[in-house]
């Protein structure tokens, strides 16, 4: 033989392995890459169809305490409240109670330019109770604080209602010379503007209002049944071709170790 025919018949690279070879191997273990594909299969259906919990989002809503269309106490400074204060003593009832910690998170914000606080939940159905008493405390905590702030601030301004009053009917039952009554009567002018500004204030008080109560989503949150199905069967395929060739080679290994003894 010549050559240059020795040389065509050579491979480019010892050992090197082709697309033929690797075909022939799966196909020789075909069983073993649709058993395991088959497995994973049936235990992502299993688990998207009996084990895999529906899961929704629950949403509470309180409107804080206002006066003049403004809040009484920032929505920044309850979020911290909540976050530091209420939800550590929510969670800690509930582990003495039930030696185990709360089954999900609350999360509490403030949807940018409102006066709303926002408490979330995302939590299996199973657990609707649950996360609508944890919100009720969370939420009637939020309203007692609201209310106590309202309570105060009506107890200032009502204290200042009295000593504007009582002021008027001072100056107002005193006889003053010519030139002191001029004087008096605008300081009584300036002291009824500043009642009127404090019943304004009063009026306008509005105590916090809860507009929702763990109101469950119409959506179902975290990973749908069809996408658990899917990731099952690109996983299957993944690892039954994986097995495929492992099982090859593990057969070559027993084959190889065979002829040596």
């Amino acid at each position: 033989m010549s050559e240059n025919n020795q040389q065509l018949q050579q491979p480019y690279y010892d050992g090197e392995t082709s697309l033929v070879d690797l075909a022939t191997v799966f196909v020789k273990r075909r069983r073993v890459f649709y058993g395991v594909f088959g497995l994973i299969v049936a235990l992502g259906l299993v688990y998207a169809l009996v084990i895999a919990p529906d899961v929704r989002e629950y949403t509470s809503i309180v409107q804080l305490a206002e006066e003049d269309r403004e809040t009484l106490s920032s929505p920044a400074e309850i979020v911290s409240i909540i976050n530091n204060n209420w939800y550590p003593v929510l969670q800690s009832n509930y582990q003495q109670t039930n030696e185990e910690e709360l089954p999900f998170k609350v999360a509490v914000s403030n949807p940018e330019e409102t006066s709303l606080i926002r408490i979330g939940s995302e939590v299996a159905d199973k657990d609707e109770e649950l996360v609508e008493a944890s919100h009720r405390f969370i939420v009637d905590q939020l309203v007692e604080h609201q209310a106590a702030r309202v309570e105060a601030r009506k107890a200032d301004m009502q204290q200042k209602l009295s000593a504007a009053r009582e002021r008027v009917d001072e100056l107002q039952s005193r006889n003053f010379t010519p030139e002191a009554e001029a004087k008096a009567i605008e300081v009584v002018s300036d002291l009824k503007e500043r009642i009127g500004d404090l019943q304004y204030d009063l009026e306008s008080l509005k105590p916090a209002q809860v507009t929702l109560l763990a109101h469950q989503s119409a959506e179902k949150k975290g990973l749908s049944k069809a996408l658990i199905l899917a990731l099952a069967i690109v996983f299957g395929l993944m690892l039954g071709v994986f097995s495929a060739f492992l099982a090859e080679f593990v057969a070559q290994v027993r084959s190889a170790l065979k002829k040596e003894a």
